[in-house]
C-alpha cells in the first residue's frame, strides 16, 4: 500500500513526439504541447491543431519540470499505452533519461508485477487534499495509492453520482488504502495488508461470504468510525482516538459497524483485526 513521490509540473512544457517506438533516436521529433489531462492520460497538440491522447501517446518524449532551474528537468518517454477496464484509465509505461543517459522506469512494481503509470490532474497538499489545478500534471504509478483507486473504479471526472461525487470518491478511496483515519495525511498502514473494499454506489462490492472483519466507514475527510486499526504496530484503537478528537466522539470498537458508520460514508473496508490475536496470547 505504498506511494511513491509524485512529479507535478506546469503545463507547457514542450512534447516531442515519435511517430513510433521504440526506434526514438532514429526518427525526426515533432513539437507537440499538453494541453490538459483527459482522464488518467494527456492530450497534446502540435502546431497545426493535430492533437493526440490515450492510446496515441505511445512514442511520446517530452521534458517535465525545470521552470526555475534547467538542471532540475526530466527528459521522459511514453514507451507504451493500454487502456484499462475501467473507462477513461489509461496505462503508461514511463521512463526517464538518467544523468548515465540511460532510461528507466519511474515507477515501481506492483502486484501484477507491471510498471506503468497514470496522470492526474492538480496535487496533493501534505493533508492529503487533492487540489484539482488547470495546467498542472502529477504522475501516479500503478503501484500507489492514487493508481489502486482509479483502476477500482474510483475516478475524479466521475459525473453518474452527481456534481463532485467522483471527486469525492476518489478522496475518500485514497484516505482508505492509506488508513487515513484523521484526514491529515498520516496513514497507519504498511504495505502487504489485505484489504476488502466496497462503497455504497456498488462500484465495488464486498466478499460475500465475509472472510474478514469490519474495519471502518470512510468519507472525504477521513474515517466516519473505526472498529479496529489496520496495523497493531502503527498504533491501536486507544493510540488513534487519542490523536482524533473528531473520531473519539464517535462510535468505536465494537460499536462501529457498517450501520454506524453510514452517516457520511461513501465507502467502507474489512481487515484482519489483528488485535484479537493479541488478545489470545
Amino acid at each position: 500500500m505504498s506511494t511513491r513521490p509524485r512529479l507535478a509540473v506546469l503545463l507547457g512544457v514542450a512534447l516531442v513526439f515519435a511517430a513510433a517506438a521504440p526506434a526514438f533516436a532514429a526518427l525526426p521529433p515533432t513539437q507537440w504541447r499538453v494541453t490538459g489531462v483527459i482522464g488518467s492520460s494527456v492530450e497534446i497538440v502540435d502546431a497545426a491543431g493535430q492533437r493526440r491522447s490515450g492510446l496515441g501517446l505511445a512514442g511520446a518524449e517530452f521534458t517535465l519540470g525545470g521552470d526555475d532551474d534547467p538542471k532540475s528537468a526530466l527528459r521522459m518517454r511514453i514507451v507504451s499505452v493500454s487502456a484499462d477496464r475501467v473507462e477513461g484509465v489509461f496505462l503508461h509505461e514511463l521512463q526517464a533519461l538518467g544523468d548515465s543517459g540511460k532510461w528507466y522506469n519511474v515507477c515501481g512494481v506492483d502486484r501484477d508485477q507491471r510498471r506503468l503509470a497514470l496522470f492526474i490532474e492538480g496535487h496533493d497538499l501534505p493533508d492529503g487534499r487533492q487540489v484539482r489545478v488547470p495546467g498542472e500534471v502529477s504522475i501516479t504509478c500503478t503501484a500507489g495509492v492514487q493508481g489502486k483507486c482509479l483502476r477500482a473504479g474510483y475516478v475524479p471526472w466521475d459525473r453518474k453520482h452527481g456534481a463532485g461525487g467522483g471527486e469525492a470518491l476518489f478522496q475518500t478511496c485514497t484516505r482508505m488504502y492509506r488508513a487515513d483515519y484523521c484526514g491529515d495525511g498520516i496513514g497507519w498502514t504498511q504495505n502487504g495488508m489485505t484489504i476488502d473494499p466496497y462503497d455504497i454506489h456498488g462500484i465495488q462490492r464486498p466478499e460475500d461470504p465475509a472472510t474478514l472483519p469490519f474495519e471502518a466507514g470512510w468519507g472525504p475527510s477521513g474515517a466516519t468510525c473505526v472498529h479496529h486499526t489496520r496495523v497493531i504496530e502503527r498504533g491501536g484503537l486507544s493510540d488513534l482516538l487519542a490523536r482524533c478528537p473528531r473520531l473519539a466522539a464517535m462510535p468505536s470498537g465494537a460499536s462501529c459497524t457498517p450501520a454506524t458508520a453510514a452517516a457520511g460514508a461513501l465507502m467502507f473496508n474489512r481487515s484482519n483485526d489483528h488485535t484479537l490475536k493479541l488478545l489470545k496470547r
